[in-house]
């Protein structure tokens, strides 16, 4: 899980000026940080893990892109930009 532990750094060195995180991006922001703690090593190999795993992985797409819509898209798109 090291590029969560990535990614969670590089949103920390962000300039936010001004711009509070959403609860939900705070929610996501969470819910990435236990992601992170996740011993994966710990796991066993059956079909309900890798189903658990796969939805997880679909969960952070979804949730990194709509960070991105958020901060990235929305702000571009305001006339205060």
């Amino acid at each position: 899980m090291t590029g969560f532990a990535g990614f969670l750094y590089a949103w920390g060195t962000l300039d936010h000026a001004g711009a509070d995180p959403s609860a939900e991006t705070r929610e996501i922001l969470r819910d990435f940080t236990d992601v992170t703690r996740m011993d994966l090593d710990r796991l066993d190999e059956g079909e309900q893990n890798e189903e658990a795993l796969t939805e997880v992985s679909e969960f952070i797409r979804v949730a990194a892109m709509l960070m991105y819509q958020e901060r990235v898209v929305a702000r571009a798109a305001s006339p205060l930009s």
